[in-house]
């Protein structure tokens, strides 16, 4: 199953206004992008966006630490998110792909800031829809956080859409 994941970062009072929404597709690959990009949706994206063709997954090649290698701009072997489901044999720490409580502190699994808590350090307005990351305890946090559901269907009804769409309008229209 492909999980979706939205990640806005608008950076509303930094210099020229500047905004960046990224999207992160999981298990979306180049070929099946092609293949649907009739689809209003992804049309949008594939005219309106950027399309790159250099970016490659990193080993190992699992959803979250390439995720996180994407949003902190480090390896793994650097930021320390190595897998779903991970023990430190050191400190016996365990993390569980967001199904527990302390996998959600700031502690050794947390150590680098992505570019959401370095755009929220710089005063711009963040939202976050989708990512289990933004309820880490993070310092500052997102300004907006709306996790995924536990049944991973958070974009599968239109309440859903509505709301990132209606967020989305209310903080472009900071410009």
């Amino acid at each position: 199953m492909t999980s979706f994941a939205y990640l806005a970062l608008f950076l509303v009072p930094v210099a020229c206004a500047q905004k960046l929404v990224m999207i992160i597709a999981d298990g979306l690959s180049g070929t099946h992008f092609h293949r649907f990009s009739f689809l209003s949706g992804l049309h949008f994206f594939g005219e309106e966006g950027v399309w790159s063709t250099q970016l490659l997954p990193f080993f190992p090649t699992l959803p979250l630490p390439n995720r996180h290698t994407l949003l902190t701009g480090v390896l793994p072997r650097r930021h320390g998110i190595v897998g779903e489901y991970m023990l430190n044999w050191r400190s016996k720490q365990k993390f569980l792909n967001f199904t527990a409580e302390s996998d959600f502190q700031q502690s050794e699994w947390w150590t680098i800031d992505p570019v959401y808590v370095t755009a929220t350090k710089a005063k711009a307005s963040v939202a976050m829809f989708f990512f289990p990351e933004c309820k880490v305890k993070w310092s500052p946090s997102p300004h907006l956080c709306v996790p995924p559901e536990k049944d991973g269907l958070s974009f599968a009804d239109e309440k859903g859409a509505k709301m990132v769409a209606d967020a989305t309008k209310y903080v472009f229209s900071f410009t």
